[in-house]
């Protein structure tokens, strides 16, 4: 009992007995650090918050056998939380064979499922954190291409035993994947092949092209290339000066919302290259002069 408001925070030490507090005062943040004996923790731990969130390692649980197959889900972005054989079964349907065994004395497996407009291309357990005895917070990336039909999708984890009582909040991320042809794309340390008009540099720049006078206004070329309907399509170039030389680019195109895109370029470095230009070009279906779309280009 403290005579002033405060926080309080009980430090865990994983190679020490005893842990210790840290009262931090609330008019001035003056801090108290009080060790003590034989003291194993607070007797309500359980309720504490965790600061920052724990970490927690998880595994995939994969149905490898063709036979068997995930059933009774409602395909809500709801999460199911699985700690017995017996509860595993309500889900599970194997023609012939089985499914993989989980020791449920040790982990815990939780199965996400959903539906989403479109095809799904990737589902993806990003983390899975802690922040008290018994709240957990699962993040799940779905990316997915613009479709009329709808898809369905479950993914599953095997996690370490969660406390009884554990309840573990769903934060879903759905990405859309914008399908596109590589139109041309090419890293040069020369006299840029070409394309014209154009001044690299370092963050790179982005161009929207859609008409074939735009389009000869940047790129005139000796060699064949498709020719492009504008009526139907638009031309996003994309180019720059990086500071180290490049292995190779990859490329994404996001729809973030109705009115705005995310064109993300990769750059795969390599020091023992020269310093290149670069430029790369894809094709997508028409987008209106409202549309914003922005580039990112990021190293790695």
């Amino acid at each position: 009992k403290l005579a002033y408001s405060c926080w309080v925070y009980y430090v865990n030490f994983t190679e020490e007995t005893n842990g210790k507090y840290l009262i931090v005062k609330e008019s001035n943040g003056n801090i108290l650090e009080a060790n003590v004996k034989n003291d194993e923790g607070p007797e309500d731990l359980e309720g504490w918050r965790i600061v920052p969130p724990k970490n927690i390692p998880f595994e995939e649980y994969l149905l490898d056998d063709p036979n068997c197959h995930w059933k009774n889900l409602n395909y809500d972005e709801t999460l199911i939380i699985i700690n017995s054989n017996e509860e595993l079964e309500n889900y599970i349907t194997c023609t012939e064979g089985s499914y993989p065994e989980v020791d449920f004395s040790q982990y815990t497996l939780l199965l996400v499922n959903g539906k989403i407009n479109g095809e799904i291309s990737k589902i993806t357990a990003k983390k899975l954190l802690q922040y008290s005895h018994n709240k957990y917070e699962l993040a799940v990336e779905i990316r997915n291409t613009e479709a009329s039909a709808t898809d369905e999708w479950a993914i599953a984890l095997i996690v370490p035993k969660l406390s009884e009582g554990g309840y573990v909040e769903l934060n879903i991320t759905k990405i859309i994947e914008i399908s596109y042809i590589d139109y041309y794309s090419i890293i040069y340390n020369g006299i840029p092949p070409c394309w014209q008009n154009i001044t690299y540099h370092s963050v790179g720049n982005l161009i929207i092209i859609n008409s074939s006078e735009q389009l000869e206004n940047y790129f005139i070329c000796t060699e064949d290339y498709p020719s492009i309907d504008f009526e139907e399509n638009t031309l996003l170039v994309a180019y720059g000066l990086h500071t180290q030389g490049i292995s190779y680019i990859t490329k994404e195109l996001i729809k973030e919302n109705e009115d705005n895109y995310n064109f993300n370029i990769f750059i795969k470095q390599n020091s023992t290259l020269p310093i290149p230009r670069w430029v790369t070009a894809i094709l997508i279906s028409k987008i209106s002069t409202d549309i914003v779309v922005t580039l990112t280009v990021s190293k790695y």
